[in-house]
């Protein structure tokens, strides 16, 4: 019984620093999904509309987060969504530490993912990568069965992963291998194989019949994504290159960057545990997906000719804490004294830097949840820009009247709320100039409130603490009747 008991704390811990630590809304991709969520509840979701956003076709997170959002309050529905998959994924990693090694790699394999940064940064927010490595984790465990039945379970959980983010595919490679290591049946695997199937083939059906084009999802990926890339990100051969061979390295291991906070040095320790268990025939499962999962990620090409690599943000390598976190728990089952002393100091680091990157965080979005207490105490519409409107209706429920002002006038009586904290995101991100709507009030406009967020400084500014941060301010109007002549 003690196991069980050491995992229920395990998983204790790790919800409490999650609901600590939670932000809930980021203002970037969750815009989309709950966007295209509301659109669904409302019966205004349009499959074809040239303005979709590829993240408006992953349906594995557009239909539960629907679902969740008819009775629940955004937020709360974004947790369940997110914190669920997160201690779900913790489980599963005990269950593969356990199945690779003991029962005591797979619970300190477990602790490991409940206090990662970056794990817990995923499950406050509305991002594809947890909820992604859940499914998967839950179909390789399936599959590992090696019975037809579960095998036909994990392929359908495989196709449906698909359906959350693309690159679930990653993982398909390591499915092959431990099928090949284990010598699963071929009617074990060829199950598998289906299910996948069933979804894969379910999909194209479904574009073919309300898009028109069984291809609809890759021609939208390529569209968007395949023309910023060759645009923005990788104009030339030399930046495909750094991509290729230096991107990576610093992101893992540059103390100056803010994944190395965020992986919370994780991978620093994974490189020394990988050499250590290099020979051990344990740890090979572990090393083998990271290295396909490595590989992918890094060279899989989001466009062929010519060959364009993909993105590596940060948090789409929260994957890459699987094989991590398998690696550094057999490390500690096979030198527990080392482990026994590093436990306290890496719990320290891992605690600090997910207070740090959640005081990024909050500090980044911070004005309309400062705001949300008066706004939800008044009934009046609401106009703000593209990235604050979102926002409102995260904060305050998506029945409230809240519009994009572009360039007509609000009627007498509404609100507008200039939110420079996301104008300047906007500018920042993606170049895009404040509008002239929004860089001076208009003399009928009469403000009635204003927040100065703060702004977290460190290391590299050369003190600790926060500071004022008026150029993200964030003032609400109200549009009085125009004077008269």
């Amino acid at each position: 019984m003690r196991t069980p008991r050491i995992l229920g704390a395990i998983l204790l811990a790790a919800l409490i620093l999650r609901i600590l630590l939670y932000h809930g809304f980021a203002a970037s991709d969750d815009i989309t999904y709950h966007e295209e969520a509301d659109r669904l509840l409302d019966g205004t979701y349009r499959l074809t509309d040239p303005e979709l956003d590829l993240k408006g076709l992953r349906f594995g997170i557009l239909v539960p987060l629907a679902l969740l959002k008819s009775f629940l309050p955004a937020p709360l529905a974004s947790a369940v969504l997110t914190i669920g998959a997160s201690l779900g994924s913790i489980v599963a990693v005990f269950f593969l530490g356990r199945r690779f090694r003991s029962e005591r790699a797979g619970l300190a394999a477990a602790a490991l993912l409940a206090a990662a940064p970056l794990s817990i940064q995923m499950s406050t927010c509305l991002f594809p990568e947890v909820l992604v490595t859940f499914t998967m984790l839950g179909s390789l465990l399936l599959f590992m069965r090696a019975r037809p039945v579960p095998a036909a379970v994990a392929g359908v959980l495989a196709g449906l992963a698909l359906t959350q983010k693309e690159n679930a595919f990653y993982w398909i490679p390591f499915f092959a291998w431990w099928a090949w290591k284990e010598r699963t049946p071929g009617r074990v695997w060829a199950w598998g194989a289906a299910g996948l199937a069933v979804v894969g083939i379910g999909l194209l059906t479904f574009y073919a019949a309300f898009a028109g084009d069984p291809l609809h999802q890759l021609r939208v990926i390529d569209r968007q994504y395949g023309g910023e890339l060759a645009a923005i990100w990788y104009p030339d051969g030399a930046s495909i290159l750094r991509r290729l061979f230096l991107e990576l390295p610093s992101l893992f291991f540059d103390p100056r960057q803010v994944s190395t906070a965020a992986f919370g040095f994780t991978f620093v320790l994974a490189a020394p545990a990988a050499w250590l268990l290099r020979k051990d025939p344990a740890a090979r499962p572990a090393l083998v997906m990271g290295a396909v999962l490595l590989l992918l990620f890094n060279f899989f090409p989001a466009r062929l000719f010519p060959y364009l690599p993909n993105t590596t943000l940060y948090r789409y390598l929260y994957p890459l804490f699987i094989p991590a976190a398998l690696l550094l728990g057999a490390a500690a089952d096979a030198r527990p004294r080392w482990a026994i002393r590093a436990a306290v100091p890496f719990l320290a680091v891992q605690l600090a830097c997910s207070w740090a990157i959640h005081a990024d965080a909050r500090a980044r979005n911070s004005n309309v949840r400062e705001l949300a207490g008066l706004l939800r105490s008044r009934s009046e519409r609401i106009w703000s820009d593209s990235r604050t409107v979102p926002a409102l209706r995260y904060q305050l429920g998506r029945g409230r009247d809240a519009r994009v002002l572009s360039k007509e006038e609000p009627p007498a009586g509404d609100l507008v709320l200039v939110n420079y904290q996301y104008l300047r995101l906007n500018l920042v991100w993606h170049g895009l100039e404040i509008p002239e709507v929004f860089t001076r009030a208009r003399p009928h406009w009469r403000p009635i409130a204003e927040v100065v967020p703060r702004a977290r400084v460190g290391i590299r500014r050369g003190s600790f603490g926060f500071r004022p941060a008026a150029e993200d301010r964030a003032v609400l109007y109200q549009v009085c009747p125009p004077a008269g002549p």
